[in-house]
């Protein structure tokens, strides 16, 4: 029970990532994985990079209706967990950096106030019958009562599957005010993964001959990869360690009651014996 929230929140394909101690070996190795993804990338893009251009063209002829069709296949998708990073990923690639992350963040908030209201008016007595199963994610639903609007940005900030947060969160007393203030916190992490994307469809189109190589352009594209996946990692790390303090203070809280009950309950066989 104490560290519930820390091994829910870290219950990802990066949870390694916080249990090594030395944590500039974990980002180091992630780099090394993001450079693996780019080659891989280019040789693919040597093959197909040359389709790309028309596929641009297609889907700029779609008009408005794209970003929606986009939104609807999204919510359908994360609404049965798919992760989000991989559609950001998607949205990097087909709309581009501001349109991208602007397509994704609307459809993330869509999908986020959706599956709330579900939670909280259909979902709710089965998700806390789960939860009377599953102490870790119990764990979750005391930190937010306890912390509030911060612990939910801080969770946002985390590597943590958003639609689980967001029934979980629809279920609990949580107000949709701060609900929704709160997702603000995606916002870092949809960045991320539209900028990959975009670096991504950049590099496919470089192996395909159909873009020109401009040393000044990749400078500052992949300069600004490699710094925002800095400032995220600091982020997300920030939001590591309070959750880990958030969690400790609330384990801290949990014994303090379990003490104040057995003392109780020591006075009252105490009481007992005396009447008797």
């Amino acid at each position: 029970m104490s560290h519930g929230l820390f091994y829910y929140i870290n219950h990802s394909a990066r949870q390694w990532v916080w249990h090594h101690k030395n944590h500039w070996r974990a980002y180091l190795v992630r780099g090394l994985i993001g450079l693996a993804v780019l080659g891989v990338l280019y040789v693919v893009g040597s093959q197909v990079g040359q389709y790309i251009p028309a596929l641009e063209t297609w889907i700029d002829g779609l008009g408005p209706i794209k970003y929606v069709a986009y939104g609807a296949i999204f919510i359908a998708l994360t609404s049965f967990f798919i992760p989000q990073m991989a559609l950001g990923l998607a949205a990097g690639a087909l709309f581009g950096l501001v349109w991208g992350t602007l397509t994704l963040f609307l459809s993330a908030t869509t999908g986020a106030v959706l599956m709330f209201w579900l939670a909280r008016l259909f979902l709710r007595k089965g998700i806390h019958a789960y939860l009377d199963q599953h102490a870790k994610l119990a764990a979750v639903i005391r930190a937010v009562h306890q912390h509030g609007l911060r612990i939910m940005i801080l969770m946002r900030l985390g590597p943590v599957n958003y639609s689980m947060l967001n029934y979980l969160l629809g279920s609990s007393d949580v107000k949709f005010r701060n609900y929704t203030i709160a997702l603000i916190g995606m916002l870092p992490g949809n960045l991320a993964s539209v900028y990959f994307g975009s670096v991504a469809k950049h590099v496919m189109k470089i192996a395909g001959h159909v873009e020109s190589h401009d040393n000044y352009h990749d400078t500052i594209l992949f300069g600004g990869l490699i710094l925002y996946a800095l400032v995220s990692t600091f982020l997300a790390h920030y939001a590591y360690k309070a959750l880990r303090e958030a969690n400790m203070s609330l384990a801290a809280h949990h014994d303090e009651a379990l003490e104040a009950h057995r003392m109780s309950n020591d006075h009252g066989q105490v009481e007992e014996t005396r009447v008797s």
